[in-house]
Order: C-alpha cells, then sequence, then structure tokens
C-alpha cells in the first residue's frame, strides 16, 4: 500500500516537475539577454545595434548564474570570517552561552515541583481557555475565522509580492552583474591599456585593420555584426559600419598598432 501511494504521489508530481522545467527555458532566456544587456550598457553601447543569438544568450545565463553564485560564496565566506575572527568570533560564543544560559533555566523551571497556587492558577486559566474556545463562543469563532481569513489573504499577499521580487530581481541581478564586470575590463583597460596577462599570449586588444592594412581602431571590442561593430578606446565607444575588407586581428603579446 505505501508503495503505491509513494507510486501515485511521483505520477501526481510529474506535471508539476514538467512545468518547472518548461519555465527553465524563458527564465534562462531573460538572465541571458539582462547580462548581455548589462555589459553592451556599461561600454555605452545600445544593445539594440547588436541582436545576440539564442546559443549565445544562454551562454551568458550560464555565466550570469556562475558568477552571482560566486558572490553569494563571497559574501557567505566574509560573514563567516567576521564569526571566526576577533571581535565577531567573541560575540558569538557570547551569544551561545546566553542560549544555553536560557534554555537551562528554562529546563530547571519546568521541572520545579507545582505548589497549590501554581494549580490554581492553571485551573484558572484552562477554565479560562475553555470558556472562550470557539466551540463555546461565537464571538470567539467570529475572531477565529476572522483571523484565518486574514491569514489565508496576507499568505497569498506575501506570496505574491515574493513572487514579483523574484521576477524582476534575477534578472536586474544578471544586468548589474554584467555591468560590474564589465566595468573592471574598463578601469584595467583605462588604467593599463593594451596588455597581454600573465601566462596568456592575447592581448586584451583588438584592432580594427582596412583593407590596405592600415589601422583603423585598436581597442576593446564590445560586439560584432555582420554588418556593424562596436569598440571601446581611450576616447569613448564607437559603432560603426565594417568597412569593405575590413579584417579584425587579435592582439598579440610585444605587438602595438596605433589608432
Amino acid at each position: 500500500m505505501d508503495k503505491q501511494n509513494k507510486s501515485n504521489f511521483s505520477i501526481k508530481n510529474i506535471p508539476l516537475i514538467i512545468a518547472a522545467i518548461g519555465l527553465l527555458a524563458p527564465a534562462g532566456y531573460i538572465i541571458g539577454v539582462s547580462y548581455y544587456q548589462g555589459v553592451l550598457t556599461a561600454y555605452g553601447v545600445s544593445p539594440d545595434s547588436f541582436p545576440i543569438t539564442a546559443h549565445d544568450v544562454y551562454v551568458a545565463a550560464y555565466y550570469a548564474i556562475g558568477l552571482l553564485l560566486l558572490e553569494i560564496t563571497r559574501i557567505i565566506g566574509y560573514v563567516f570570517k567576521l564569526v571566526i575572527t576577533p571581535p565577531g568570533v567573541y560575540w558569538l560564543v557570547a551569544g551561545l552561552l546566553a542560549l544555553i544560559l536560557f534554555v537551562y533555566m528554562l529546563i530547571k523551571r519546568l521541572s520545579l515541583p507545582r505548589s497549590t497556587k501554581s494549580e490554581c492558577i492553571l485551573k484558572v486559566v484552562r477554565k479560562l481557555l475553555a470558556y472562550l474556545h470557539w466551540d463555546n463562543n461565537a464571538f470567539s469563532k467570529a475572531v477565529g475565522v476572522t483571523s484565518l481569513l486574514s491569514y489565508g489573504v496576507f499568505t497569498i499577499l506575501s506570496v505574491l509580492m515574493m513572487l514579483a521580487i523574484l521576477w524582476f530581481f534575477i534578472p536586474m541581478a544578471a544586468h548589474y552583474e554584467g555591468r560590474d564586470v564589465t566595468r573592471k575590463t574598463i578601469d584595467i583597460y583605462l588604467e593599463k591599456g593594451c596588455v597581454v596577462k600573465e601566462n596568456e599570449i592575447w592581448s586584451n586588444c583588438k584592432t580594427l585593420l582596412s583593407k590596405d592594412n592600415k589601422a583603423i581602431y585598436t581597442g576593446i571590442l564590445v560586439a560584432h555584426s555582420s554588418d556593424y561593430l562596436a569598440f571601446f578606446t581611450e576616447k569613448g565607444s564607437f559603432v560603426l559600419k565594417i568597412p569593405s575588407g575590413a579584417v579584425i586581428v587579435n592582439g598579440l603579446r610585444g605587438e602595438k598598432h596605433n589608432e
């Protein structure tokens, strides 16, 4: 009988599981687009100029969620560090000791023998509770029904509020994460220019070369499509139509291009 109930329970949950899985695709799409828009916005480039493919959207969503999880991990690590190092560890120990003392006193209090006075008080309380019980008192029943209805309405409103917060928070968090990551990249470029990280070959910059091999722009390649591309340089952001015969070249270690 138990196995049959468990089997029926699992079968009944299949539509809910399918519905939850079905929501992952649009949720991931919104997160990926928000992250991509955050990156372009940080460069001062309009996302409307550079549409993104569905494949790249989901890749962006993967990185956005990963970066958000890393940020949450960093916050948890920071809090953990606070509570295991002075003076946070002293407050933690003091709080635990106070809690232990409170529980100890409560246990001791409950284990004391009941006095006659205490029994009289308990009898009065029991009679009062019996009188106020909604089976014996219409007013208490009205208060109880109203309270339950209010609790139900409050619960529904709270759930809707949490859903609204999550509905906007996750895409906005992805947008701001993309913007913040991009700003760090911009800060490094404005401070050091075109550089190659340690143990790497390629520079953080790319160069747009004309068909006669002359450098048109050198900087961070923000985005590109079949017709347009966007560069970020020390002078700002540039969105331009790709010249005929022009190519984009990756910067190598020790190679320099002048704008």
